[in-house]
């Protein structure tokens, strides 16, 4: 039988490109259905082989006829919400195998929608010209594996230059599907661990020391996406740990902005499910901006350029209290023993005495609001290391199996993961 895509596109101003990928999948030998994700119907769909926009909002019909007189950002919402669950009831039902798309800001939001909605390891491409300027890839990927190809020309119509973006998103696509790998948890138990550049030697030591007593540890890079991926890896049953030695999204959470912003509640997935759970100030002790767009009052503070356009910036004392009374409300709601190492010669790079990021009592006024704040279920260790030094990171990891095996949840067997 042969592997199906499904194509999505605004079929009132993307039906030639949608056709032109069809063709181009189908040379290639997998069978293709047409979804028409429009807003407006200037056009009708005349496919027979495929869903017409009308069959997507079927199931939320009167939802639709109350948006009669709405604006169109409304009805994008809704259409990218339909869009999204008509296209994951395809994929559960077996009915697909991959998806692709392609088009500017309005075809992406709404093929996305679905796309980050569908499991990892299920095969998905978006060619977008939102891939292209100073945009983030964080609204195309959320926190899934979408490839993503650059629309350098507009989708406005078939030319050389178009044709050759879909021929690369196509190929994408046909190649994922001919060579489809499930993702697989390994035989032996699994420790998500987030890190940063700045805590990176830490990180080293830890995975070294996890992996050499028989776990594998997956690491998440918590600069405004890993940290989101990791607490999706939990929810879904794929890492049985976690090692949040890097929280450093929380400082954007509560700043509602800088580089690392867009992932929200933190910590909530291990400690909803109850796993093992060691956690370190890592990433807490400074907010990251780019130079050019420093918020009022930022100006003039410690920092540490990252690189030639980033910079973190060293809390205040009241700030890092705030930060650190977010993280201890979080921890106070764990239902299993919470193991807090605080390293007290540093929390990252940059930190030893004469360093540009070495401020003490901003350090204590962060860790003694997360003590304060998380309560008695939180086990608090503090150790004169740095947190960027293998020896705490080897440190941090026996704390980890310790508190694993206390909990005796090492799995013995291969589990093929179907979805997310």
């Amino acid at each position: 039988m042969r592997s199906t895509a499904a194509v999505l596109g605004s079929w009132d101003t993307k039906r030639d490109e949608m056709r032109y990928m069809r063709s181009r999948l189908e040379n290639a030998g997998i069978a293709v259905v047409l979804v028409d994700v429009s807003t407006v119907v200037t056009e009708a769909f005349d496919d027979a082989n495929g869903y017409s926009a009308q069959d997507i909002r079927r199931p939320l019909e009167n939802e639709w006829r109350e948006l009669a007189g709405a604006g169109r950002g409304a009805k994008i919402d809704f259409m990218a919400r339909a869009t999204r669950d008509f296209v994951v009831l395809l994929q559960e039902r077996g009915q697909i195998d991959g998806v692709i798309s392609a088009g500017g800001l309005q075809n992406t939001t709404l093929a996305t929608a679905a796309m980050k909605a569908l499991p990892i390891g299920f095969p998905k491409v978006m060619a977008t010209t939102v891939a292209t300027g100073r945009r983030s890839f964080m609204s195309v990927v959320g926190d899934r594996d979408v490839v993503v190809v650059p629309a350098l020309a507009d989708m406005a119509g078939l030319n050389f230059a178009t044709r050759s973006t879909l021929n690369t998103a196509c190929d994408c696509l046909i190649g994922l599907m001919s060579n489809r790998t499930e993702l697989q948890r390994p035989d032996r138990p699994v420790v998500g661990l987030t890190l940063m550049g700045v805590t990176n030697a830490g990180a080293a030591g830890a995975i070294h020391q996890l992996e050499r007593h028989g776990f594998e540890a997956v690491g998440f890079h918590a600069t405004g996406a890993g940290g989101g991926v990791l607490e999706e890896f939990v929810r879904t049953g794929l890492v049985d740990a976690v090692l949040d030695m890097n929280l450093h999204e929380i400082v954007n959470e509560c700043f509602q902005g800088g580089y690392s912003f867009g992932v929200r509640n933190r910590l909530s997935a291990a400690i909803e499910r109850g796993i093992p759970l060691v956690v370190t100030p890592g990433g807490l002790d400074f907010v990251d901006y780019m130079v050019n767009e420093f918020e009022p009052g930022l100006a003039g503070r410690k920092y540490v350029l990252h690189n030639g356009t980033l910079a973190h910036i060293k809390l205040t004392v009241d700030e890092a209290a705030m930060v650190g009374g977010v993280v201890g409300e979080r921890l106070r709601g764990a239902r299993v023993p919470v193991r807090l190492v605080v390293p007290t010669a540093g929390l990252r790079a940059d930190t030893d005495p004469g360093e540009p990021m070495h401020d003490p009592p901003v350090d204590e006024a962060l860790v003694q609001a997360i003590v304060e704040h998380a309560g008695d279920g939180v086990e608090v260790e503090r150790v004169a290391m740095n947190l960027n030094t293998e020896e705490f990171g080897a440190l941090v990891a026996d704390r980890m199996i310790e508190a694993f095996d206390h909990a005796g949840a090492r799995p013995s067997t291969r589990q093929e993961v179907g979805s997310l």
